[in-house]
């Protein structure tokens, strides 16, 4: 981007997909626990951040990329689509039609106290989850911003036995 300096530097584990990052912090940062991240990334939740597709520039050529659309499982860059590396598979972002959805654990941050404008502020698809975070953060149903998501009470959902959020108190 010429003229600007960036803020950060990412890549993926082989280093194959690299990328710069031109914003001080993300328009959103959250942790999500929906079904599909739990596949996509093998994890109980994912740290996502929310940004604007001008504040990334890969560094890259595209043969090192690969796409995939869950909508109809396929591999086209056609939006909205995941991206990953083709080497490694590390999983890179998620490219929206508006907005880029970018991993934080992925950014090169020099020390902890970088990352502290990217810590999320809120959990979505919460009911979602397969492990108990009792972080005093905003929990949502779905996104915060679907008009059929529901802030959860975190000391009501907590506790319960069996598997998170299963069972009774």
């Amino acid at each position: 981007m010429k003229g600007k300096k960036a803020v950060l530097t990412g890549s993926c584990h082989c280093g194959d997909v690299k990328y710069e990052i031109y914003a001080d912090k993300p328009l959103k940062a959250h942790f999500c626990h929906c079904s599909t991240c739990h596949k996509i990334h093998g994890s109980a939740m994912h740290w996502s951040a929310v940004l604007e597709k001008t504040d990334v520039l890969f560094k890259c050529s595209t043969d090192k990329m690969s796409f995939y659309r869950t909508e109809d499982q396929t591999n086209k860059h056609e939006l909205p689509a995941k991206m990953t590396c083709v080497r490694c598979k590390s999983p890179i972002c998620d490219e929206g039609r508006g907005k880029i959805l970018m991993y934080p654990s992925l950014f090169d941050f020099d020390k902890k106290e970088d990352q502290e404008a990217w810590m999320p502020s809120e959990h979505v698809f919460y009911s979602n989850r397969s492990i108990e975070i009792e972080d005093g953060k905003d929990k949502w149903t779905k996104m915060p911003d679907s008009e059929d998501s529901e802030k959860m009470d975190e000391k009501a959902v907590h506790g319960r036995k069996g598997a998170a959020g299963s069972g009774n108190k």
